[in-house]
């Protein structure tokens, strides 16, 4: 078989397609410069040392990218804009808690990144995801004002362990000089996060800490349960770690 001349058949729609699609992406990429540009000017007043990465993947990469940016930083921070996007908001979520081994700062709209709370609620419910979402924000607590522990229901729990929750982390915090108050609400019919949401606003807390109890295999199928509710329809900032 000779192959020194070959015939190459096109669809000339798709060369259209294609162009249109590189036209979009030249589009995309000044518009990112321009953003960059912005904010490298608001980052250089900033009083703490700051780094700003640029990235413009496919859609199957952002979550890959997102994942391996956040294992080296404190917390991913999810605002508002994130939050009012629902494709990009799933999979930052979902690559923060999965992919980067530490929690997640989701920061609604009309609040400000919570970095010295004077009172936070400490969602609880003994859990080891709750435990870790108190370990992760140990320091902050230490600097807070009053620490509100928050179980729901506990008193109709089946044992004495489980109605007693609580008093182990409030002695632990007690133990760093934390102000610990233990708060046990009924939910009263109303959802487990609706409870948690009224309870902060009538302690006026500054952040919710909560444990996500959700696999990642499982997030996608995530309705209507606390995790849902936090991500979706925040009312103050949360630190969510899995």
């Amino acid at each position: 078989m000779n192959l020194e001349t070959l015939l190459s058949l096109i669809d000339s729609k798709q060369v259209d397609r294609d162009r249109k699609k590189t036209d979009e992406l030249r589009s995309d990429i000044d518009t990112l410069k321009t953003f960059i540009n912005k904010l490298e000017v608001l980052l250089s007043d900033a009083d703490k040392p700051t780094t700003l990465v640029d990235d413009l993947p496919d859609s199957t990469w952002e979550a890959h990218l997102i994942g391996r940016r956040a294992r080296f930083r404190g917390a991913t921070v999810i605002g508002r804009d994130l939050l009012e996007n629902e494709n990009l908001k799933e999979r930052a979520v979902r690559s923060g808690l999965f992919e980067s081994d530490g929690p997640i700062l989701i920061v609604p709209r009309g609040c400000k990144p919570p970095l010295q709370p004077n009172c936070i609620l400490l969602a609880w419910d003994s859990s080891v995801e709750c435990t870790r979402a108190a370990h992760e924000v140990l320091d902050l607590m230490i600097a807070a004002e009053e620490v509100h522990v928050t179980l729901v229901d506990a008193d109709n729990g089946p044992t004495r362990s489980v109605r007693d929750a609580g008093d182990h982390i409030v002695a632990y915090l007690t133990g760093h000089g934390i102000t610990a108050v233990l708060d046990r609400l009924p939910s009263q019919g109303k959802s487990i996060a609706s409870v948690l949401k009224h309870h902060a606003r009538d302690i006026s807390a500054d952040l919710i800490v909560i444990g996500n109890h959700c696999h990642s295999h499982m997030f996608e199928r995530v309705s209507g349960g606390v995790t849902e509710s936090m991500i979706n329809a925040p009312s103050i900032p949360v630190l969510m770690a899995h």
